[in-house]
């Protein structure tokens, strides 16, 4: 797996997290903390190290996301 795709994984696995309903928010979290920890493995890098450093990251990939997700829902809105 390359670095990007463990980004975006990353990345995912935050949103996912951060909009998960309540039951399911543990498994996002067990998800998002291993792939942090397979970014950082042989590194001298804390999880919350790597979190902080990606957010600005993660603020422009939730905002593309949720656009992308409303345009999508107006679109079957409109086919109804």
């Amino acid at each position: 797996m390359s670095r990007i795709e463990l980004l975006e994984q990353i990345l995912e696995a935050r949103f996912d997290l951060d909009y998960a309903p309540r039951e399911l928010k543990a498994e996002c979290q067990r998800r998002l903390f291993s792939l942090v920890d397979k970014a950082i493995h042989g590194k001298n890098v804390s999880r919350y190290e790597l979190l902080h450093s990606l957010h600005d990251r993660y603020v422009q990939y939730k905002r593309v996301r949720r656009k992308r997700e409303k345009l999508s829902m107006s679109q079957r809105l409109r086919s109804q």
